[in-house]
């Protein structure tokens, strides 16, 4: 008698699961991310019925993991986009629990360090060295665009400049920089 492995039963149940199909897996993802999307807006979790229940059986658990998936990247997106914000106005760029801990934090490093860079006059980009994600993403976002935090229109933020900036090791660096009253 043969056994065959978890891992290994998964994938044959996976392919029966989408070669036993009868309508498009393009659609059933688009509706379903999207629901993932509006749900993460809504609600601090991503669990809940959303669009699964509204399918036909075949589509559901191809739809609750679309939703899941979605609703977590959407939720990383909004913890990142707060801990850009939190850099942005000098905040500190520790693990906030309900701000997304660490992909808060991550967000709000990388930053950091983009707006050193973009204080001392450095590329945004480089041709070979990467952070990866999601740090990648956010220090050349705050390299870019230095004064532009979450919410607030340029022409509302009030900046004034400052001779040194002190960056995360406590080291003062020699060049100008314009951050954010608060």
């Amino acid at each position: 008698m043969r056994v065959r492995s978890p891992a290994r039963r998964n994938l044959k149940f996976c392919h029966n699961l989408l070669s036993n199909r009868t309508t498009d897996l393009e659609p059933v993802l688009t509706r379903c991310c999207s629901s993932g999307e509006v749900w993460a807006r809504n609600h601090t979790t991503c669990t809940g019925p959303g669009e699964a229940a509204k399918l036909p059986p075949q589509d559901r658990l191809t739809c609750l993991t679309a939703l899941y998936i979605c609703c977590v990247r959407t939720h990383r997106q909004i913890y990142c986009e707060n801990g850009k914000n939190a850099a942005r106005t000098r905040k500190q760029c520790v693990i906030q629990p309900d701000q997304g801990g660490e992909t808060f934090k991550d967000c709000c490093d990388a930053c950091t360090l983009g707006l050193q860079a973009e204080s001392m006059q450095m590329p945004c980009t480089f041709s070979s060295f990467r952070f990866g994600a999601p740090w990648d993403e956010a220090f050349r976002d705050c390299c870019q665009n230095p004064y532009s935090p979450l919410g607030t229109s340029p022409q509302h933020v009030t900046f004034r400049r400052i001779e040194s900036v002190t960056c995360l090791l406590s080291r003062p660096i020699s060049k100008q920089a314009y951050f954010q009253l608060d």
